[in-house]
């Protein structure tokens, strides 16, 4: 600085060195702001990874839906039981209403008496307790003959939960006695 000798480069000079270091503290900070980003990220992917390993194991389906009824995640066992809902690349952001509209299109309640007396009041009625949050458990009887047990339940941020389970083997033990 006192090579150049006047007072004026001699400011600029401590402006610049300044600006530079604040220049690196700045980029710094936002380095370890990055990688605590990948690190959150790769722990997110981790527990949905973890989430959809989980499903997977249940031998339930599921199906999980937002607090807009559209579908944010679901197993393949769900798809097992709704087999009339191939007919979608993916179910993921489909609507309940979607769903349950191909499902009277494709007659998948047509041996569910409950459903088929007044489907509009029946769909209406999940819907209620979806949005509600209440807890709502039903029976449906599959078009291959099996009944399938669906209880809906809520969870955190008005989303809510539907596992379905197939109870056939135990309702025809009930049967025989």
């Amino acid at each position: 600085l006192a090579l150049l000798g006047t007072r004026y480069s001699s400011t600029m000079a401590a402006l610049c060195i300044l600006c530079f270091g604040a220049l690196f503290i700045c980029l710094r900070a936002n380095y370890r702001s990055q990688c605590e980003v990948i690190r959150s990220r790769a722990r997110a992917l981790t527990a949905e990874q973890i989430l959809r390993a989980g499903t997977e194991a249940v031998g339930d389906g599921i199906v999980v839906y937002d607090r807009h009824q559209r579908v944010v995640h679901h197993n393949q066992r769900f798809l097992e039981f709704n087999s009339h809902l191939r007919i979608f690349p993916s179910l993921v952001g489909r609507s309940f209403a979607e769903l349950a509209e191909a499902g009277l299109q494709a007659g998948f309640y047509a041996r569910d008496p409950a459903v088929m007396a007044n489907p509009q009041a029946w769909f209406a009625k999940r819907q209620r307790a979806m949005k509600l949050a209440i807890s709502d458990a039903t029976e449906h009887i599959l078009p291959d003959g099996r009944i399938v047990h669906a209880r809906l339940h809520p969870l955190q941020n008005d989303h809510c939960i539907a596992v379905l389970t197939n109870v056939t083997p135990e309702q025809s033990a009930q049967r025989l006695f």
